[in-house]
């Protein structure tokens, strides 16, 4: 039985106990709003794979959007058998290329002109976590500035900290073709980032809670539409 530890304004499950494979069970067999908490422990997955290959943050919040609207309507095709986020992951980047392709855009990358070393203070002060935001964007921008090849796998592997595996599910490439293009993009960064800035893979495309609830709350008033939208 899930059991729901924490609730939303909206009234909507924000927390629930159960592996991703019983919440779904539970969705399908009656129990529709547990999506809300699916959604809730992958949108941040499911945005980095989007903005790796968009690189703009409101087009990845749409890819989001579409993504959890479509494994919405074929939630009963996830059978269990390998992680939800890697297959919520490949939704996400197969919409985000087909909007690459349709809009045949290619966004400038911002250039780095000179870092600076700095000693890291002892404690956070307004102007240490403005200058960290800096480092960070400094940091984004390298990201979005590797090869369409190499970025998608880095993001996945290196700041969303999936596995091999299922970063080479979520691209369709092979395990060895990872390594290779992760290698690559590691090789790339490290080239040009000086060896003192000290700002995670992982803390890279924040993904604040206010979007999170943003995306939740958008799709779910998209569900409760067509819902309503449908005979007795």
């Amino acid at each position: 039985m899930i059991t729901v530890q924490q609730w939303d304004a909206q009234g909507l499950p924000q927390v629930a106990g159960g592996e991703d494979a019983e919440l779904v069970r539970a969705i399908l067999d009656g129990r529709p709003t547990l999506f809300a908490v699916l959604m809730r422990r992958h949108n941040a997955r499911v945005f980095r794979a989007a903005r790796s290959i968009t690189r703009d943050d409101a087009e990845a919040e749409d890819v989001v959007q579409h993504t959890f609207l479509t494994a919405h309507g074929h939630l009963s095709d996830y059978r269990g058998d390998g992680s939800l986020g890697a297959w919520l992951a490949r939704i996400a980047v197969r919409e985000a290329v087909r909007r690459r392709k349709r809009a045949a855009r290619d966004r400038d990358v911002a250039e780095l002109v000179h870092l600076h070393e700095a000693a890291r203070p002892p404690q956070s002060t307004p102007e240490l976590e403005s200058e960290r935001r800096k480092v960070r964007a400094l940091l984004e921008s390298f990201v979005d500035g590797l090869p369409d090849t190499c970025r998608p796998v880095f993001v996945l592997r290196d700041v969303q900290e999936l596995s091999t595996r299922e970063t080479a599910d979520a691209l369709e490439l092979s395990e060895e073709a990872v390594r290779v293009r992760l290698h690559r993009a590691r090789t790339m960064l490290r080239e040009r980032l000086a060896a003192s800035l000290d700002v995670p893979p992982n803390q890279l495309f924040g993904f604040a809670g206010e979007r999170c609830n943003r995306i939740v709350a958008a799709v779910w008033r998209i569900l409760e539409a067509r819902r309503a939208a449908q005979p007795c």
